[in-house]
């Protein structure tokens, strides 16, 4: 199955889960029931609405001969969620002995290191799964399917954000699909820590290295145009060719 067809897939199982799961989910991006104001762990500056704490999303999946054996999905509690993770059947390995197993999305303001390429405009969410409170083996035993992380962005504003994962060291980007009118998804083979950044634009590619870099090469442009146009100045005039006696 590609890249797209899993996509189509996972979108299917997420609006299904919002149909039928056991727990209510309030329907959102629709008219009459708009997203209610971002919720920050911290507000960027000049963000004046006052919201609740964001919150976390939860799911416990029963394991069965040591592997999740069900699908899940766990969602916070906004209106819409902020984030969401579903988790296929197969793809966890538990721990000897562990009967279940906790997958979380916790949110978490940015903070250093901070991606190159742009900003960072939502929260930051760790994903995580742990059974008994030990560590849990990503198999991938079902290979038609992959782990889907959708985050919803603070406006509609396009063009939107996209995923980034930071690895401890640095902040990397990752397929970005727009699902809803400002609700982007991602596969998650390996959950981790998870923001939406906004791009720089085009514009404002140069860093200061490169913008360094350019006026010296104006300056020094600048500096050779002078001394041609000095030595020109100064050059004596030609001297009139005399004709030759005969």
């Amino acid at each position: 199955m590609n890249v797209s067809r899993r996509a189509a897939v996972a979108v299917l199982l997420l609006v299904g889960a919002w149909v039928v799961g056991p727990t209510v989910m309030p329907l959102y991006d629709g008219p009459g029931a708009p997203d209610e104001p971002y919720r920050y762990v911290v507000a960027p500056p000049g963000y004046t609405k006052k919201t609740p704490a964001p919150t976390t999303a939860t799911a416990t999946l029963p394991v069965s001969n040591g592997l999740n054996n069900a699908a899940a999905f766990a969602a916070s509690a906004e209106v819409g969620p902020q984030v969401r993770v579903f988790i296929p059947a197969g793809w966890l390995r538990a721990p000897a002995g562990a009967t279940s197993i906790q997958v979380t999305a916790v949110p978490s303001a940015a903070k250093p290191p901070l991606p190159s390429d742009g900003t960072i405009v939502s929260d930051v969410y760790t994903v995580t799964a742990t059974a008994d409170g030990g560590p849990v083996e990503y198999v991938g035993k079902n290979s038609q399917e992959q782990p889907v992380l959708q985050m919803r962005a603070p406006t509609a504003q396009q063009p939107g954000p996209t995923f980034e994962q930071f690895d401890g060291k640095h902040w990397k980007p990752a397929e970005t699909t727009r699902v809803l009118q400002d609700v982007y998804q991602t596969f998650a083979p390996k959950f981790g820590v998870w923001a939406l950044v906004q791009q720089k634009p085009a514009g404002a590619a140069f860093g200061g290295v490169q913008l360094l870099l350019l006026v010296l090469g104006i300056v020094i442009l600048a500096v050779v145009g002078i001394i041609l146009l000095v030595r020109l100045v100064r050059r004596p005039p030609p001297q009139p060719v005399r004709p030759k006696k005969r």
